[in-house]
């Protein structure tokens, strides 16, 4: 059954939304609950250490006039131009409002702390929160404004689902200084990483290609021995395990490529050079493209 706030919750996220809101400005909506993601069968009962923060947020650009909210269905609908969130484990963006309801929150007042439900882990939370080492966290966080939006990330290590939503939405321009800094080391990061696990990949290939090799002259070897290596049978249950490793390899390179997508990577003009290797550069967007198209035929 789906769970309701009350009228009175509902309407005091409503005055929260509104008390920040502004016409045609970027918004962040911001969702938290302590939820019990494991198995509840065979009698067992949740501990309190049993339940984790679960956070959800959404990205949007305010209608251009009010109404900015509705409450419709005792739910709180924010209505933006397009919002931004995650689906399946990346960003898109979507037509429709961000909505706001019982399920987001478990109905707590929007005004009260969220904090652990083991009493340990509750008072180191609190005792970070003195010393300036924790934000305090709440079941509805609600952020207007570009600058506001990329200092809240900032804050609170959103920073690549702040550049992913930013992206989607068009508002890149607007990035901040710091913002650019953490930008680019995020998209080098990416790169350097897609680097590393090329040079995997390309290991990995030209050793089954050896082992495929190896039936013209019946044997396998290797600095540990030989193996008979006579028929593509042979060849592919030696190269098994290599194949397994090449596969989880270009999966995590699928996973790098969505969140260079994500960013933006494929499109934004960017040439980058090397330091360590004068006289050689990267068209990144090109770069990207090429790799993805690449992995992807490789998938049929």
């Amino acid at each position: 059954m789906a769970m309701k706030p009350s009228k009175d919750a509902i309407e005091r996220y409503q005055e929260i939304f509104l008390h920040y809101a502004r016409p045609n400005e970027p918004v962040l909506l911001v969702t938290k609950r302590y939820e019990f993601l494991g198995c509840g069968g065979m009698g067992y009962r949740p501990q309190p250490r049993d339940y984790t923060l679960q956070t959800q947020i959404r990205f949007g650009v305010l209608v251009a006039q009010e109404p900015l909210s509705i409450i419709d269905n005792g739910n709180l609908s924010v209505l933006v131009q397009f919002r931004v969130e995650r689906e399946r484990s990346q960003w898109v963006k979507m037509e429709g409002p961000i909505r706001i309801g019982g399920w987001d929150t478990f109905g707590r007042d929007p005004d009260v702390p969220l904090y652990s439900r083991d009493e340990h882990d509750a008072y180191l939370q609190k005792e970070n929160e003195k010393h300036g080492l924790r934000k305090t966290d709440f079941p509805l966080e609600v952020v207007v404004g570009s600058a506001a939006i990329q200092q809240y990330c900032l804050e609170r290590y959103h920073i690549s689902d702040c550049l992913a939503a930013f992206h989607l939405l068009g508002l890149s321009e607007g990035l901040t200084s710091e913002f650019r800094t953490r930008d680019l080391e995020i998209r080098t990061k990416i790169l350097e990483e897609l680097e590393s696990l090329l040079a995997r990949e390309t290991k990995i290939m030209l050793e089954i290609e050896r082992i495929f090799a190896s039936t013209r002259r019946g044997v396998y070897r290797t600095l540990s021995g030989v193996t008979v290596c006579e028929s593509e049978d042979d060849a592919r249950i030696i190269s098994a395990g290599s194949r397994d490793l090449l596969k989880r390899i270009q999966g995590e390179m699928r996973n790098l490529l969505r969140r260079a997508l994500e960013l933006g990577m494929d499109q934004m003009p960017w040439v980058r050079t090397f330091q360590d290797r004068p006289g050689l550069s990267l068209d990144v967007p090109q770069y990207i493209q090429a790799l993805y198209e690449r992995l992807e035929a490789g998938r049929s």
